[in-house]
């Protein structure tokens, strides 16, 4: 009898081992999609049309042919090209909601994960009559949900890169638990972009409900955007990539290549176009940049009187202003003058801040 519960827990820690082995090869899976959109598509990949008004599909390409409905369309073309020999166009029509090429299949081994790191990189031009297109270009979507998991929120993309009159945005959603509040992040990009002009984008994502969480992108070689925390939705854990088209309003034609994700492992070069390495950060300037007016409260009132000269403002009264360091001529300006051009500055403003009125 005493034989038994040892039985057991021995099996029991097989078990545990086993499962903590498949665990340990299930997460470090790794993984490469490529397309560069020579000549055809490697595989009858699928696209996900929807007309407005009309349901959701997601049907097989033709490698050779692309694929053409009421929604838009999706073909080859050999000019424009950001690297090799062609590209895939894109067309959203007036009829279309959604017009959409899946790169990565959700369900696919190895597909981007929960507490995984991703690599990714796409390139997408705009012609001059698409700088007016509305909507979602890039997502990573986690599908969704069954009855019960969470239902109870909005569905949406775990991230997405929108084109919006010209505007290219990142937007990345969150819901940690079912009981915390849904969340998201929104940052431009690009103020502006030039039609006929390739941007190059490399993201780099690790999904977690955790703080852990984390997402990078470069433009043109340049980091642009870092954001760390949760970024995945608790009922949702592997995800599709997929690009194209898809919004309410305005649609129209885009271009894209160079397309590559990395699951398990990656790096910059290892999916940018060419294997190109990131641009160094921007130098800062080595010239000393005097502080800001300052109020008692201690609140800082930047760029106001960084040109003037560094100013202590310990009240609102003009005539408890102080210089605390002065420079006596610049460009012909006395050393008296830096505390009036300072007072005209905050007054005419209307002192600035409720936060820094006394």
């Amino acid at each position: 009898m005493q034989r038994f519960p040892q039985r057991i827990t021995g099996i029991t820690a097989l078990m545990a081992g086993l499962l903590a082995a498949a665990i340990s090869i299930g997460s470090s899976h790794a993984a490469t999609w490529a397309e560069s959109f020579d000549g055809k598509f490697s595989k009858n990949y699928f696209v996900e049309p929807q007309d407005k008004g009309g349901g959701w599909s997601n049907l097989r390409i033709n490698p050779a042919a692309g694929y053409s409905g009421n929604a838009g369309e999706v073909s080859l073309v050999k000019t424009p090209a950001r690297k090799g020999s062609g590209a895939m166009k894109c067309v959203r029509k007036e009829t279309g909601r959604r017009m959409e090429f899946e790169l990565v299949n959700r369900d696919e081994n190895a597909s981007p994960r929960l507490n995984q790191h991703c690599w990714a990189a796409i390139s997408i031009l705009v012609p001059e009559g698409s700088l007016t297109h509305s909507g979602m270009v890039v997502q990573w979507h986690g599908g969704v949900p069954n009855a019960g998991q969470g239902k109870e929120y909005a569905q949406g993309p775990e991230a997405c890169l929108r084109l919006d009159n010209g505007q290219f945005i990142y937007r990345t959603n969150y819901k940690q638990s079912k009981q915390s509040e849904p969340g998201n992040r929104v940052a431009t990009l690009v103020e502006k972009a030039k039609p006929g002009v390739w941007y190059d984008f490399v993201f780099h994502h690790y999904f977690s409900l955790q703080d852990d969480g984390l997402t990078e992108v470069w433009v043109q070689g340049r980091k642009v955007y870092t954001q760390k925390g949760g970024n995945a939705f608790y009922y949702r854990g592997k995800f599709a990539f997929k690009f194209g088209s898809y919004g309410s309003t305005t649609g129209g034609t885009l271009y894209f290549d160079e397309a590559k994700v990395m699951t398990g492992a990656g790096s910059y070069e290892q999916v940018a176009p060419g294997g190109a390495k990131p641009l160094p950060p921007p130098a800062t300037s080595s010239t000393p940049v005097p502080t800001a007016c300052r109020c008692s409260r201690g609140c800082c009132l930047p760029g106001i009187c960084s040109w003037a000269g560094r100013v202590s403002y310990p009240s609102k009264d003009r005539r408890h202003a102080q210089v605390v360091q002065s420079n006596p001529s610049i460009s012909g300006i006395r050393q008296g003058d830096w505390l009036t051009i300072c007072n005209s500055l905050i007054f005419n403003i209307g002192n600035l801040s409720k936060n820094c009125r006394d």
